[in-house]
């Protein structure tokens, strides 16, 4: 699908839409705009996109209370690596294999294993002195080696269709 813009009526990034919500409302036809935010929020509350991501809350919980059963001045940042791997790795799983999990619900599984590595309250504003994306990066390329949360839930969702025993080539 394309879609062909005349260069000389537009420029570019232009488009005649407002270039942010402040700017939305201060337009004539505001009440266009308002319209259509008031449209989308019904939408989401229809579809009860927010009743999925607090079904998630008891994993989280779950996870948050598990990592303050631990000190964090008595473990070495290796311990917390072995930690991370170890537990926060596979608590989810169960979960995860079964349900296609919510992407805020994965960013703020992420948050909360990117704080305890760090050594830092889930409330702390000190700065972060290892890239979380390093952390996730492989062995071989130079990383931790930790496994994303985003690709677990997307490989267990794969294997709950079938796809690893079709690549293996059984029939069963």
């Amino acid at each position: 699908m394309c879609l062909y813009i005349d260069a000389e009526e537009h420029k570019l990034g232009d488009l005649g839409e407002p270039a942010n919500y402040k700017a939305a409302l201060l337009d004539p036809k505001s009440e266009k705009w308002l319209n259509a935010m008031n449209v989308e929020m019904q939408s989401m509350k229809d579809n009860e996109v927010w009743v999925l991501v607090k079904s998630w809350d008891e994993v989280i919980d779950k996870m948050v209370n598990r990592l303050f059963k631990w000190k964090m001045k008595t473990l070495s940042i290796r311990g917390r690596l072995t930690l991370l791997k170890a537990v926060f790795g596979s608590m989810p799983i169960y979960h995860m294999s079964i349900f296609k999990v919510p992407m805020l619900v994965l960013q703020r599984m992420e948050s909360i294993r990117c704080y305890f590595f760090n050594g830092n309250d889930l409330d702390s504003k000190r700065s972060i002195w290892v890239s979380w994306n390093k952390v996730l990066t492989s062995k071989e390329k130079g990383g931790l080696g930790v496994s994303s949360l985003f690709a677990l839930n997307r490989a267990l969702m794969f294997n709950g269709f079938g796809w690893e025993d079709r690549w293996r080539g059984s029939n069963d």
